[in-house]
């Protein structure tokens, strides 16, 4: 068996072509996988103890097409996607002219590692008039769904957010830390975020305000991209949570998009984590089944109906990540409380309690 492979995984099984490098070397073996149309690195995954790369990674092996290797490639020349060079050398085997993909995109609005994805769901929701993070969008999406290509839409935010990284060293120690932070400003009255801070506190194995983006980009904090809660059900399963509370929370719709941002992220984090070195997120990043929620009590739900929505990202990330990220289950949800649940007016040390009983959204 070769040390190496290169080959084309084809769009008719699962969507978005994509370069494929498989390795063995030291007795584990990896898997690249690559943009075919722009070379951006989508995942890098490696195995110990799983055999060679034909048996690790089985059906990515099988449903690959050998091409010739680039001439001369490194490895070391790979942590951030494909070299101009070596990407032009596999596309003319293919067949790809190029990419598309960077004109069809809108031109992004603000900076940071999420620029332009705002745009592109408002594309695929089929918002030309009004954003999907007002109230307004919501209530549209509820009486009149769509039907969404959650997979596609995905794949181009993810696209996007590795173009937007500037491949600056990170600044941040504490991307996807696991740590429970209480302390809150004595003035602070927030719903969300005195419940945020009470379950880190209350509920044993819960933490929060995980940093998703900060440090990444040179001259870009990005401190407020940062998920709720964290929590692991199980070894290796973890759920992140974007938490909403009160009467001027925002919409479901706007939350939905939120969490899969920074589901997104912690996806861009896994497949670029040697280059990151994020000392604190090992725990975090070596999860094998991650599940993104929206969690709320019933009222912040009262006046939506997003069902549709819920299952269409739930099927979209679980192809997104059987494209991608060989290793990696992603599932996404709406939660609430039960109905008796009010914040204000429930006692700390019942929230342990309270959060076992958390319950599918019931539409409306």
């Amino acid at each position: 068996m070769k040390s190496k492979f290169w080959g084309i995984r084809d769009a008719g099984r699962v969507g978005a072509q994509q370069f494929v490098m498989l390795a063995n070397a030291n007795g584990s073996s990896s898997c690249r996988l690559f943009d075919s149309r722009s070379g951006a690195l989508f995942s890098y995954n490696t195995s110990k103890g799983s055999g060679t790369y034909d048996t690790a990674y089985r059906s990515i092996f099988q449903e690959s097409r050998e091409l010739v290797p680039p001439p001369g490639v490194k490895t070391s020349e790979l942590e951030a996607g494909l070299p101009p060079h070596h990407l032009a050398f596999l596309q003319q085997q293919v067949g790809i002219e190029g990419s598309s993909v960077v004109a069809r995109d809108p031109p992004p609005s603000g900076h940071g590692m999420l620029a332009g994805t705002q745009e592109l769901i408002n594309e695929a929701l089929q918002l030309d008039d009004v954003s999907f993070d007002t109230k307004t969008a919501a209530q549209r999406l509820s009486g009149s769904p769509i039907l969404l290509n959650s997979a596609s839409l995905l794949d181009r935010m993810y696209e996007r957010i590795v173009r937007n990284w500037d491949r600056s060293e990170c600044r941040s120690t504490e991307l996807w830390r696991s740590i429970a932070k209480t302390s809150i400003a004595a003035h602070n009255a927030s719903p969300e975020k005195t419940l945020e801070k009470a379950i880190a506190e209350w509920a044993q194995g819960w933490f929060n305000q995980i940093p998703a983006a900060s440090g990444l980009l040179a001259g870009v904090e990005e401190k407020h991209r940062n998920v709720d809660l964290g929590h692991f059900l199980a070894p290796g399963h973890l759920e992140l949570i974007e938490l909403k509370a009160g009467p001027h929370a925002d919409t479901p719709l706007k939350a939905a998009f939120e969490i899969v941002g920074y589901g997104l992220l912690y996806c861009f984090a896994r497949a670029h984590r040697s280059q990151l070195a994020l000392p604190r997120a090992h725990r975090v990043l070596d999860a094998g089944r991650v599940d993104l929620k929206v969690l709320a009590p019933v009222e912040v739900y009262a006046g939506y109906s997003l069902r549709w929505l819920g299952l269409s990202l739930d099927s979209g990330f679980q192809q997104f990540c059987r494209r991608w990220f060989a290793e990696l289950e992603m599932r996404f949800a709406f939660e609430s409380f039960q109905e008796d649940f009010r914040w204000p007016g429930t006692e700390h040390y019942k929230l342990p309690e309270i959060l076992e009983r958390r319950v599918p959204v019931a539409w409306k």
